[in-house]
């Protein structure tokens, strides 16, 4: 998992790369987002590496950044209180930890499956294990 930093502002951006700082819900410069390492976001990344600084972030740097600049939907700050009443974790740390486990587990999973082929009758992704 990625955090993405905006540290540029688009004035005389290319349109292109404003659409992709857009997709990446990076609207304002020292906003940051929660990306996942993907081929996907790595070709987005690339495309507005100019604009933007990113890194792998682990469990206590996220619980940190959380606690400090989290908010949601109402401008509200999150707080230990409000994710122990409003989610199955204790406090920010539990929930920081969960984003870490999630992390490694799609790691390990993109590391063992690919994606095989899309079936065109139930639009359902098929996935083929790698051998190793």
């Amino acid at each position: 998992m990625f955090l993405v930093i905006r540290v540029r502002g688009t004035t005389g951006v290319i349109k292109n790369i404003a659409d992709t700082l857009d997709m990446l819900r990076l609207n304002r410069i020292s906003h940051a987002v929660l990306v996942e390492d993907t081929p996907s976001y790595n070709g987005m990344l690339q495309k507005a590496k100019d604009y933007i600084t990113w890194g792998e972030i682990d469990a206590d740097l996220l619980a940190e950044i959380i606690a400090k600049r989290g908010k949601f939907t109402g401008n509200n700050k999150v707080t230990d209180e409000y994710v122990a009443e409003n989610s199955d974790y204790k406090n920010i740390d539990e929930l920081a930890d969960f984003f870490n486990t999630l992390r490694l587990i799609l790691k390990v999973f993109n590391s063992v499956y690919t994606l095989q082929e899309k079936d065109t009758k139930t639009s359902v992704f098929l996935l083929k294990k790698e051998d190793p």
